[in-house]
Order: structure tokens, then sequence, then C-alpha cells
């Protein structure tokens, strides 16, 4: 049936899929296609002069004729190339048209772009992105030179997100390929369009490709087993694979298939015994015993000793290489009492130093580099790992090491160089070290450290508590990161102690790692209490991890009930849930007792005894805030929500402090009673409530834990509250990789896409005017419970916030989920969800002082010759600021505020996206929308040309300011409008070039 199928929807020969002869590029092309191949034609221009004045040469418009066309690759100095062009260009301008037929087609459209040296990549006329080509400047001439070398070779690929930039139909794409000065001998363009299918189209590609392999069987049987694990089904693919490795056992693609099935179908502890069944019968393969180890050493938690002792009989030759052989040499070597040195980048065992170095094993990405000997050697360290590095080109984690729960002294060693460059500077590679998901090292220049040609070795105590330990480098500089050395030593308990000493004074007490060794140590010693001063310690610290935070509710439930407070309490019942009622078998009385039992009958679903035990604590006057708010909560779930709100409206009364999840519940309570929500403003800000009320809180200054996986889930419900993530891994938010890695990213994502969820309880579902906040590079994916809500397409460049119009939250259990595109190897992603309270409290003193907002584009506040206030621009999303107010000489016609319209607010290409959203009281308004033409390079008719649409309607089509106004002129249109669903929406679509406006009035009916 799948064969027979029929691809109606698209020319298959806007499709390359390639050769499916294994089962990786059958598994590759399941997930995507090329669009343009790295052989296709293009029109090419050598830099030897200027193609045209500005950017001309990157327009529709533009005449090629004169051009010449080759195939790619481009460039001079590479053997592989399509073109080759003469080495007088100083640099080379590439064109061509790409068309595209079905958008909704696909998920991603990338462009793949290894470079030597950089670029600047412009699509449908508009500069989208550039490497290693400075800042935006005026634009660039034919001598325009790369920022740094950078070999054609170097990862990552750099990659080109196309699907915010290209439209169905056709398409220039344009590019300007720079070398840079001392790299004179070499330059290369190697572009390729790649594109990730939509979901939508699944079934159509499996058929496809199940006619394209229909006369090799096995990979028909490999596409049919995985046809039934992407549809969840995954008995039926068990069997299918299974049955495929009784007659290809030595292929590692349908082990690890058979594995993956295996989990989601929870039968992972069926899979030792069948084993070693078939061990028996049949012998093994490499491929199998890497799967065998994986699941004894991984998913059922075996000892060493263990693993050792469950080794299936039978087996004559062992594999010398593979995920067995490594744990196998690690288990046999920490069993017999020895530490494990490993060399990294090395490709075979050596003694050294008096030492036996393994090659390189556990990486789980990275590449393995030999250097040459080049220059004097490290004092006391031979040949061993200075000849060898593992550098970290993809992100992580770089080491994953098999060990027995227990403590360890990790040491790493770096030397001063990277890779054959010898002449590496000080601040060129700069990095983060992390063990076990917690930064042990900050800002670590391995140069500065060792010196060239030199060896730095640190040390750091680690408890091992998962079974693995996970080392990670983040890169914060321009190099990529690199190990030399790493040895893993068993240690006492004393010794553990004493390297945590070491480790706090080191760090001056400010790394929650450091504090969290020495509370380890205490914990070791029995000494409770101050295992709970050090943690509690290192939980006021920004880089405190989750685990960490599960190690301290045990110290403070073994120290019931000495040590109690409300939020240890709430701390407690939220890890332990409905069984902390065990921590009430010491009998006590008092405040907390009381409140104890009370979330414990909470959490239990005993509403009834929880009311009795939270209403001692509120009529006996408690200033507690916990107290009000679980009482506030039981009564709204007893279904007597007028009466909740009315409570807490009491509590504040009595001066209660009015935290965060009491104000969340209140505006929840009271939204839902139909209280107009701009008197709730006023009420609030009398109150004293914060101008951002966090109603799920992001990663920024805190982690907050996340369940995520980089596979695609099986079904397109994965954000909803029931999915079943059992087999998804855990961390702390946000999720970074690359140069983007600021001082929040704590879980470091590799690969493509990451797929992440955080589900949450609330009795506050209504919210106003709430804003997700969000951090993305490259591109993201916003859904709630199982629905899409907002897609971010360009950079953020920090957290920005983006307004959740409707309202699907639910009482009880909600997820928030994001899927994101990590098309650079430099993505980073983190979500979160506020109520904007400071923005509304800065409208309502706008519209109440004169009954306008208005805004200075682009700018900062600003106060016109008349007196007039212009607030700092905000309550745009995705539009970039123009600012030429330094610049000062730009002069503006019809006006005496000239720096009012010398910023603008941009506006992206056929982004919509891009907007204004501002709450507003419903009403009837007059817009004011103010521009001047002040870039010279718009400065035409038709060079800047849009749409504006206001409340959904299009007021001014196809608008050119130019046209109207001539240039930096003044130009201002008026229109009434009537907001009805509290929102006021300004939009600018069909843009030629950027959209823009200089300055935004909003005035009130009554204050015109």
């Amino acid at each position: 049936m799948l064969a027979s199928f029929s691809l109606a929807r698209v020319p298959q020969s806007s499709e390359v899929v390639g050769e499916l002869a294994t089962y990786a590029e059958l598994d590759a092309s399941l997930t995507g296609c090329e669009l343009l191949p790295r052989a296709a034609s293009w029109s090419w221009f050598p830099g030897t002069e200027n193609p045209s004045e500005d950017e001309a040469w990157t327009k529709s418009s533009f005449d090629v004729s004169g051009w010449a066309t080759g195939p790619g690759p481009f460039g001079y100095g590479h053997d592989d190339l399509g073109t080759t062009i003469d080495k007088a260009a100083k640099s080379l301008y590439l064109r061509r048209t790409f068309e595209l037929v079905d958008k909704t087609r696909y998920r991603r459209i990338l462009l793949e772009l290894p470079i030597d040296d950089g670029y600047i990549f412009y699509a449908n006329g508009n500069a989208e992105d550039r490497l290693h080509a400075g800042k935006p400047e005026p634009p660039a001439t034919f001598e325009k030179e790369a920022s740094i070398e950078r070999p054609l070779d170097m990862p990552p690929v750099p990659v080109v997100d196309l699907t915010p930039m290209l439209r169905e139909g056709s398409n220039v794409l344009a590019l300007q390929v720079l070398v840079h000065a001392s790299d004179r001998e070499s330059m290369g363009a190697y572009p390729r369009i790649h594109a990730l299918y939509d979901r939508s189209v699944r079934t159509e590609v499996l058929a496809d490709r199940a006619e394209r392999v229909a006369a090799q069987p096995r990979l028909a049987a490999y596409l049919a087993a995985r046809t039934h694990q992407l549809e969840g089904r995954f008995e039926e693919a068990i069997e299918g694979f299974r049955a495929l490795l009784e007659t290809d056992p030595a292929s590692p693609e349908p082990w690890a298939r058979l594995l993956e099935c295996h989990r989601a179908a929870d039968r992972v502890a069926e899979l030792e015994p069948w084993f070693e069944a078939r061990i028996a019968a049949a012998g093994a393969t490499p491929a199998m015993l890497d799967v065998f180890a994986e699941v004894a050493l991984l998913e059922n938690d075996r000892s060493f000793e263990d693993f050792l002792a469950s080794l299936p009989s039978g087996l004559s030759e062992l594999p010398a290489e593979g995920f067995f052989a490594d744990a196998l040499w690690a288990a046999r070597t920490l069993t017999a009492g020895r530490p494990l040195f490993i060399d990294c980048g090395a490709t075979q065992d050596h003694e050294a130093d008096g030492r036996t170095w393994s090659r390189d094993r556990f990486h789980t990405t990275g590449v393995g580099i030999a250097l040459p000997p080049v220059g004097p050697r490290a004092v006391g360290v031979g040949d061993t790992i200075r000849m060898g590095i593992r550098a970290a080109t993809e992100l992580p984690p770089l080491y994953r090491v098999p060990l027995p729960s227990g403590d360890y002294e990790v040491r790493l060693h770096f030397n001063g160089r990277n890779g054959p460059e010898a002449e590496l500077s000080s601040g060129q590679c700069v990095i983060d070290v992390l063990l076990e998901g917690a930064r042990v090292l900050r800002d670590y220049d391995p140069v500065d450290a060792a010196g060239r040609f030199a060896i730095d070795v640190v040390h750091f105590p680690i408890h091992v508590q998962d079974d693995f330990l996970e080392l990670d480098l983040w890169p914060k500089a321009a190099q990529v990161p690199w190990l030399a050395g790493l040895e893993v030593h068993p240690v006492s308990p004393e010794r553990f102690r004493t390297l945590a000493e070491e480790f706090v004074r080191a760090t001056d007490r400010g790394e929650a790692a450091a504090l969290f060794a020495l509370g380890r140590a205490h914990l070791a010693a029995g000494e409770l209490e101050a295992a709970h001063a050090v943690l509690e310690e290192a939980e006021r610290l920004p880089s405190f991890q989750p685990d960490q935070a599960d190690v301290l509710a045990e110290v403070r439930a073994a120290l019931l009930p000495k040590l109690m407070s409300f939020a240890a309490v709430d701390d407690l019942v939220a890890r332990r849930g409905a069984a902390a009622e065990s921590l009430l078998a010491d009998e006590g009385s008092g405040p907390l007792t009381t409140y104890l039992a009370g979330r414990i009958h909470q959490e239990a679903g005993r509403i009834d005894a929880a009311i009795m035990s939270f209403e001692e604590l509120v009529a006996d006057g408690s200033e507690a805030s916990e107290a009000w708010l679980r009482m506030a909560q039981c009564l709204a779930d007893a279904g007597l929500r007028p009466e909740a709100e009315g409570l807490i409206g009491e509590a504040f009364g009595l001066g209660v402090a009015p935290t965060t999840e009491l104000l969340n519940l209140y505006i929840s309570l009271a939204l839902e009673s139909e209280r107009d929500p701009w008197e709730l403003v006023a009420e609030l800000r009398e109150l004293g409530a914060p101008d951002e009320l966090v109603c799920v809180p992001n990663s920024d200054e805190a982690p907050r834990t996340w369940k995520f996986t980089a596979i695609e889930p099986t079904a397109n419900v994965w954000s909803r509250p029931a999915y079943e993530d059992f087999d998804w891994e855990t961390g702390p938010g946000s999720f970074g990789a690359g140069q983007v890695i600021g001082g929040n990213a704590r879980t470091l994502w590799s690969g493509d896409t990451l797929y992440g969820r955080m589900t949450f309880r609330t009795s506050a579902p209504r919210m106003l005017f709430p804003h997700f906040t969000v951090a993305a590079n490259d591109a993201t994916d916003v859904y709630v419970n199982g629905a899409r809500y907002a897609r971010v397409s360009i950079p953020t460049d920090g957290y920005v916030r983006m307004p959740l119009r409707s309202l699907p939250f639910v009482e009880g259990w909600n997820t928030l989920g994001m899927h994101g595109i990590n098309v650079r190897q430099a993505g980073i992603v983190d979500l979160g969800l506020v109520q904007p309270l400071g923005e509304l409290y800065r409208i309502a003193d706008a519209l109440g002082t004169d009954g306008a907002l208005r805004l200075n584009c682009g700018g900062g506040e600003y106060v016109g010759a008349d007196g007039t206030v212009w607030g700092a621009d905000r309550l745009y999303a995705w539009c970039p600021a123009y600012d030429r107010t330094s610049e000062g000489g730009v002069a503006v016609s019809g006006t005496d505020d000239d720096d009012l319209f010398r910023a603008c607010r941009l506006f992206y290409n056929d982004t919509d996206e891009a907007s204004y959203e501002i709450p507003l009281p419903n009403g009837r308004y007059l817009v004011r929308l103010h521009f001047a033409e002040i870039e010279d390079a718009s400065q035409a008719v038709g060079a800047r040309v849009f749409d504006i649409v206001l409340e959904g309607e299009t007021v001014l089509p196809r608008f050119d300011v130019f046209a109207q106004a001539g240039a930096s002129n003044v130009l201002t249109k008026e229109f009434a409008i009537d907001v009805t669903d509290g929102w006021f929406d300004l939009l600018l679509t069909d843009v030629d070039d950027f959209g823009f406006v200089s300055a935004l009035e909003i005035v009130a009916e009554s204050g015109r």
C-alpha cells in the first residue's frame, strides 16, 4: 500500500533525495531532503570591482546577464571546486533564483554554507546573515575582508535558517564571499539548501521512500519497522527490528532503533535475558554488544561488578572498540582498584610517566586531533597527553563516563595549544567547565593558565550518583574548547572532604558546586546540621542545581522537627507529595506542625481536613502568606471561589505580604468574577505589586527543571500534561550552545533540534495580559497544553516578551512546551510566563495624564520641544531598532524634534510576528503614525514599500513614505479605530526592504 502512494502535492523534481543504500542514508531521508545541491549553478562575479552601486546586485530587478554562470562549489585553492575563480579577486559575489513550490511542506529550510573565510548573505534584497564580516555597516565594497581566518573544514558548519526569509515562488539568494588578509591563497563557498520535512507530509515521505527501497529487502524491512516506530506502534516495530536482526546482526542502526522502541514501550527489562538467549544461540556482533552494555549499565543500573559477572557465556572474541569495549575496560580497571587515565584525542593505549594511559574513550561529541611536536616539551609531562586533544566542536556533553555511585577526584589536563596553530593568544579560548551538570570552573583560559606548550592540571571533588560522570566544556570566546587528558580517581571520604574544602576556598564560596561538595562531605560524616547550613548557602547562589535541591530536601526532612519554616515545609511536600505524611511521625505542635498537616491533607486531596488546619492558622492572625494562600486554594478547590477572593483581600487588608503566588491567585479569581482589568491594575499598584508578576519562571536567574529530548516525539501531543515522557532527559534551563551562552545557560544543547516540556500545577489559570518570556537563537515554537501558540523565527538577543492573547491554561496541571531549532550550534532556548504589571501601570499613567499613549519608536524616552513626553519604545515583538540619533547631522524637515525621527522601529520582510501588541481598555481611539525616511539607501520611489494593518484591517496598502513625503520629511497618518478585545494591534506586512514607524500616538476618544 505504501509503495503505491503518489506524491501529488509537490513535484518530486523540486526535492533531491540522493542515494538510499544504507540505513543511515534512509534515516536521513525520512527527516529531510536536498532542495539545492552543492553542485547547483549560480551566477558569479569576481570581486575585482563593485558589481553595482550600493546593494542593487542583491535585488530581484538587477540584471545579471553580464555575470558568469557555473556550478558550485566556488573559490580557489581547493581541490573539489566546481568553479575556480581567479586569485586576483578580493571577494566573490554569488546570485541565483530559488523557486520554492510549497513552503508548508517543510518545518525548516536551511542553507548549509561551509566557508573560507566569511560571508554576507542576502535573501530577496535584505541582508539576513553575516559570518566573520564585522558589524553591519554601509554596503560592503569588493575590498571587504573577513575578520578572521576560518578554515573551510572548521566545525561547526555555518547554517542560515531560510524559513522566515523565503516566500513561495521565486526568491533571490545572494552571497558575498570574504577572504581574510592573511589567507589570500584560498577562498571557498560550498552552498547547499537542505529542508526538514513538516510532520504533515510524513505519510507521503514514507510512501515515497518505500517505493525507492522496494527492491532492497533489508532496507525495505528496516523502513517498515521505522514506520511502525514513527507512528507509535512500538510492539510491531520491535518485532520488525528483531526479524531484521536475524538476517543482519552486524549493522548498528537496527540495534539502536530496537533499544529506542523497547524504551518507548517500557520493555527494557526484557532485553538482557533476550540478549543472553540470542548470544547462546547465534553468537554476538560488536553492534549487539554495544547495546547490551548500554542496557546493563544505563538502563538497568548495574554496578561494574555485576556487569562483569553478567557477561554472557560463550563470548569468544571481544570487540576492541565501541561502547562495550570501553565499558569493559572501565569496569576491569576500577574493580582492580586503579584510576582511569584517558588520553584525549589518542587512538591507542600507551605507557607514559609510569601510568597506563587509555586511548580516547567515552567521548560523545567533538573531534580528536593529533598535535604536531611544536615548541618546548611540557615540564613533567611526556608526549602522552601533550600530543593530542579532543576539541568540543559539537555540544555536549563532551564526555559521559560510566561510573559506580561514589566520591571521585576528577583531574582535567589542558594545554596552551589548540590544533596545529601554535600562536594561540590569550582570550581566544575561554571556557566554563561543568561536571555532573554543575559549573566547576568559570571563564577559564588555558593559554593564560598553562602558557604555550605547557600543561595545566585542575582537579575537583565530584560525587557521582546517577552511574555517570558528565563533562561539558562551554565555549565563551572565538575558539572551540579542548581537553588534553582526563583522570578519574576513586577517593576516601577524608580525601573527598579535603578536596571539597580546597574547592570552596578557591571559589571564595561563590560556586554552588563547591559548597555542594562540602555539604556531601558533611553528610558522609553524619554532620546533618553542618550539611544543611552549607547546602542552604549554596541554594542562594544562581548556579544551584535541581539535583542539589533534592539533596537539600532530604537533609531538611532528616532534621525535622528541629528545622522548620513554612518555605521548608512547602519544599518538602512539593518533593514528596502525599508521602510527606511520614514526616508527622514525630508528634509536635505549633503553627509549623499545623501547616505541615494542612499541606499533607491538601496534597492528598482531603480538602475539608486541609481547610480546618489552615483555618486554625488564619484565625490566629498568622502573618505567614503561605497559610492564607493555602486556605484560599482550598476554598477555590471546594468551589467557594468568591470566598477565596474575599479571603485574599482580607489578608492584604491585614498587612499580609502580597507574594507572587497570592497575587497570581487573586488576579485569577478577580478576573473570573468579571472585575474590570484596568480597575484591577490600579488596585494592584496600591498593594505594591511588582512590575513583573511571574506565573512560570524562566531560568534567567535560577535554574528551572525541564524534561527534554533531541529525538522527535512519536506523537504530536508531546506538550500535553498527560504525555508520557519517562524516556526524556531531565535538566535545568536554559538550554544553550556556542558563543551565545551567558551565565544563565545550564544545560548544553547539541544537535539540530530540542523538545522541552515543563509541567506545573496552578489554581490561578486566569491572567492579566500574560506574556511569554522567551530566549531563542535560532528559532523556537512555543506550545501550551498541546497547541502551538507562538513561533520565534529570529534571534531574540536575550529574553523578550510575547503576548499570550488567549487563555489556554486550566486549573490543575498544565504544560509549557518549546521546540527549538539550532541551525549553527549557537542556539539558546528558554521559556517562562509573566504578567507585565509595570507596562500596565505605564499605560494607565499615560492614558490618565492626557488621554494618550505616545512612543518614541526605536528610542528611549524623549521630551519634545513643546514639552510633550514620548515614552521609551516598548510592547513590540521581533522588530529591530534603527537609531541614528548619535550621528547628529541627519536633518529632518517639518518638525522641531529631529531626534524623535532619527530613530525608528523596523519591521522584517513578511514576518507576521513583527508587530506592536499593546494592552488597552476597550474603546475608540485616534491613532497617529509618524514617519520620516532618513535612510539614504531607501530614498527612492519604490525602494521601501509596505502595507499597514491596524486592528486586523489594512488601512494603507503599498505605502511608500518617500513617494509621499520625500527624503527626511515628516509624514503623519491618522486613523480612527475601535479596540474591542483589550489589545491594540499594529502590523506591517507585504514588506519590500524594511517597513518602519518613527513614532506612535494612541489617543483615547475622551483625550482628543
